[in-house]
């Protein structure tokens, strides 16, 4: 029987920077924000002497969380990923400020709706913030991102939870990983015979099935094969091998046993990632490196997304459909829009789902109805062509993408339009 991709959660750790050090220098006054806020409530607040920190116990959304807090000092980690575009003002306040408030939680059962119960944390006490360290993903991130996302109804994606990082070195070998998903309950995921003219490609990946995992709250033990990527000629099937064992076919590689250190996973929380090329590897355990898979194969990829997902990404979309209404009329911006269609009744069981998800070019929208062009042809959908013009109801909306001159602007990233 293979390792288990299951887990013992991590802390999750997570730091707010305010704008002003004065915004935090008064316990009581953070505390009282947090009993003001109204979506969740504290049930209880108590202070640990010895470690010199406050704590509180937090229903939200019928389940109890713990949090310790920490006033810290704060350095911009130079090696930490920037992952949000931040304003000038906002990126050199992030580079003098010297302090900041960070949390520490275990998650709960979902973990995108425990990240966001974190964030609302951290904006309750901290409003306008400079920014936010997410210790456990390694990555910066926009103060008016957090802001923006306290105040939604609807979780962060789940990229939001992991990063995914390159190392190369000088042979051109890559080494891609991930950090965040420990909290999660969930092996980090690694790739370790990757190349710099292939590395995007095996990131997409890497990606899609760490984002799966999120959604869903678990991943496919060792071994087993998972559903990576789909093409209309055929299907991608990934699997992990625990770290201990894989490396040892690696000796000399990037991320080898020489890279490790405690900040870069120990061997049970960690697994690399290879794939079955055919049925009868699968049968005989046959893993097979990525580097193996043709890379023509990736131009017309299908991305494998959760129901949950999609559910989500709908769901924000229509949240924050005002941006998308006030970008139609912008000079120079180009609107795409995906749209929910349904699947032809005779390819339904073939496809394996009811709707198929198809971008349009939006050229009017109203609070009912968007007018659009295809982009693309549909895979299940036989009388609808690249090209055609269509009126599409406002409430099949599932996604939407703005393209300004510097920015491509997602409803995840709709913080751009309020910071520019």
């Amino acid at each position: 029987m293979g390792v288990s991709a299951a887990i013992e959660k991590s802390v999750s750790y997570v730091m707010a920077i305010p704008r002003l050090t004065s915004d935090i220098e008064d316990p009581q006054m953070l505390i009282d924000r947090l009993l003001e806020a109204e979506d969740f409530e504290v049930v209880s607040f108590s202070y640990d002497e010895e470690k010199d920190n406050p704590m509180v116990d937090i229903l939200y959304q019928g389940e109890s969380f713990h949090l310790d807090f920490f006033l810290e000092d704060f350095v911009l980690p130079e090696l930490f990923t920037i992952n949000h575009l931040l304003t000038e003002e906002d990126y050199t306040l992030l580079q003098e400020s010297e302090v900041g408030i960070t949390t520490a939680m275990i998650f709960g059962e979902n973990a995108q709706q425990s990240y966001h119960l974190q964030i609302k944390v951290l904006a309750a006490m901290i409003p306008n913030m400079a920014g936010i360290m997410d210790f456990s993903s390694e990555r910066i991130i926009s103060g008016v991102w957090a802001d923006m996302a306290a105040l939604s109804q609807v979780p962060p994606a789940p990229t939001y939870l992991y990063s995914m990082q390159a190392v190369s070195n000088n042979d051109g070998q890559v080494w891609l990983h991930t950090h965040g998903l420990n909290r999660c309950g969930l092996i980090e995921l690694e790739i370790v015979d990757t190349n710099e003219t292939q590395y995007q490609n095996h990131s997409t990946i890497l990606g899609t099935i760490a984002s799966r995992a999120v959604s869903e709250g678990k991943l496919e033990d060792e071994k087993e094969p998972i559903l990576a990527l789909n093409f209309p000629n055929g299907i991608i099937v990934a699997a992990w091998e625990n770290f201990a064992d894989a490396i040892m076919k690696y000796p000399n590689a990037v991320g080898g046993c020489h890279d490790r250190s405690e900040d870069h996973f120990r061997n049970n929380e960690s697994g690399l990632l290879f794939y079955y090329p055919t049925q009868e590897d699968y049968e005989q355990g046959n893993l097979v490196p990525l580097t193996a898979i043709d890379d023509g194969l990736y131009d017309n990829m299908l991305y494998m997304v959760t129901n949950e997902e999609t559910e989500r990404m709908q769901n924000l979309a229509r949240e924050r459909i005002g941006f998308l209404l006030d970008a139609i009329s912008l000079e120079g911006a180009e609107v795409l829009v995906k749209m929910r269609l349904a699947v032809d009744e005779d390819k339904r069981e073939e496809a394996g789902y009811q709707y198929e998800h198809i971008w349009f070019e939006a050229k009017e929208i109203n609070e009912k109805f968007i007018w659009g062009i295809l982009t693309q042809e549909a895979y299940w959908i036989a009388d609808i062509h690249t090209g055609d013009k269509m009126k599409l109801s406002i409430n099949d909306l599932t996604d939407w993408v703005i393209y300004l001159e510097d920015y491509r602007i997602t409803p995840d990233d709709a913080y751009l339009l309020v910071q520019r």
